[in-house]
């Protein structure tokens, strides 16, 4: 029983230690997106509201459907020396709008469109979200990156120390040299510390952003890559201007706003254009129950809402019996309206229409600078690498030469110090080169609404 009892406190102080010392591991920026994205309560909200509001604008059918009403009455009249009369009555209508030159469809279709636009808005909002995770993982895993280079200089620089300081012991290097390659030493230990302190500040944000505890244990994996697979992009910028007037949702948008609002303002031109009613409906009536006299009735109504000043209805009834037509009425119904503001109305709407069309212009104009500017700025630093890449090599076969030459008495090591600085910052300088390529790279492809890697694709 005492080793029963010994083998489960001992497996119970291992389940607690793996709890205390467990991590959470990513192994790609896109995974730790996915995570960040599944993690947000806000997202998860939005997505909800969008979609909702979708369905409602696609089933707002009510404008199409017919009307109906319910009336129910009882009359008693009491007559003083007379006899008392009661009267009951039912009725049932029902109205259906046949026509109305567009109006209530377009109306439709804009509301629906917009909402459609709001889902892809949010697709947009995502990515650019998601886009973000990734930035920040990268900027992490560039920080890991620049840490082992600093890593590589401070052993490199430390080697070339304990030598510099036995030769200045055996009084073969002045005093003069040893410390000024120790004081330079002493900036690369210190940068070493500032690398790291920055990788924990790093680290913390992209724990804020993807809403994890700050004392959280986090490994990121996958080292930075080149991503400069896919050719330059300012030669094809025309293409790809199209293609954001293809997709890009705000563009869509502003174009789907500018053509419901031609048809509108065509709408509001059509002074004799009416909106089609029919009404029909029938009614029980006697003087007690159950009522057994029915009578129907059907009217024709023609609404002229648009006429200036002057909004007509005109109407064409008929009741009938079970037999028979009993009832025919015309009417014509026309209100004087005083309308001091009909013509400054009529510019205001003109000007809307025009104001519409500017607006499509500067989204346009807006969207294609911003797409400009990030294939330039994925151009430059294409060329980035590629320079900082050579130069690298050029740097190192000079440090070779120059390790030659320390060895033989013909370089001082602090020069050759400055040297193992320069391609270390040269290394640095290209991991940051990379990471910009990538993100402009993903900023292209969120205006382009299509998915990350998907720029690819099009070439």
């Amino acid at each position: 029983m005492k080793s029963i009892g010994k083998k489960t406190v001992i497996s119970l102080l291992f389940c607690l230690a793996a709890l205390a010392f467990s991590e959470t591991v990513f192994r790609s920026p896109e995974e730790a997106a996915e995570f960040a994205v599944s993690n947000s309560k806000e997202y998860r909200l939005k997505k909800l509201h969008v979609e909702a509001s979708y369905k409602v604008a696609c089933f707002a059918l009510q404008e199409f459907l017919p009307s109906f009403n319910a009336s129910w009455s009882e009359n008693d009249a009491v007559k003083i020396g007379g006899a008392d009369s009661h009267s009951k009555s039912l009725q049932f209508s029902a109205r259906q709008v046949i026509g109305d030159g567009g109006k209530r469809i377009v109306a439709y279709k804009m509301n629906k469109t917009n909402a459609y636009y709001a889902v892809k808005t949010y697709e947009q909002e995502l990515q650019a979200f998601q886009s973000s995770v990734i930035n920040q993982y990268c900027l992490c895993l560039r920080q890991q990156e620049i840490i082992k280079i600093k890593n590589d200089l401070e052993k490199n620089a430390a080697v070339q120390l304990e030598i510099i300081k036995e030769e200045y012991r055996l009084g073969l290097a002045l005093e003069n040299d040893y410390l000024e390659y120790l004081i330079s030493f002493r900036k690369i230990q210190n940068d070493k510390k500032k690398a790291e302190r920055e990788l924990r500040t790093q680290m913390r944000v992209l724990k804020s952003i993807i809403d994890m505890a700050a004392d959280e244990e986090l490994r990121l994996e996958n080292a930075l890559t080149g991503g400069t697979d896919i050719p330059y992009l300012e030669p094809h910028i025309a293409d790809l201007q199209r293609m954001t007037d293809e997709r890009n949702p705000a563009i869509k948008k502003s174009e789907a706003a500018l053509q419901y609002a031609e048809q509108r303002y065509k709408y509001t031109k059509l002074f004799f254009l009416p909106e089609v009613a029919v009404e029909g409906g029938v009614s029980f009536s006697g003087t007690a129950y159950p009522l057994n006299k029915p009578s129907y009735s059907l009217k024709l109504s023609l609404n002229f809402q648009n006429v200036p000043f002057v909004p007509t209805t005109i109407g064409n009834g008929y009741g009938f019996n079970k037999k028979q037509l009993v009832g025919l009425d015309n009417s014509l119904s026309a209100g004087i309206v005083p309308d001091t503001n009909y013509f400054i109305k009529r510019n205001v709407d003109k000007i809307a229409l025009e104001r519409e069309g500017e607006q499509l212009r500067l989204q346009k104009n807006a969207v294609h600078e911003q797409l400009f500017e990030r294939a330039a700025a994925y151009d430059d630093g294409k060329d980035s690498i590629e320079r900082i890449s050579e130069s690298i090599l050029l740097r190192e076969k000079r440090l070779a030469v120059s390790a030659e030459q320390v060895e033989k008495g013909e370089m001082k090591r602090i020069d050759y110090l400055a040297e193992l600085m320069e391609l270390a910052e040269e290394k640095i300088n290209r991991i940051a080169a990379e990471t910009a390529v990538r993100a402009a790279l993903r900023d292209i492809e969120i205006l382009l609404c299509v998915p990350f890697g998907g720029l690819q694709k099009c070439f």
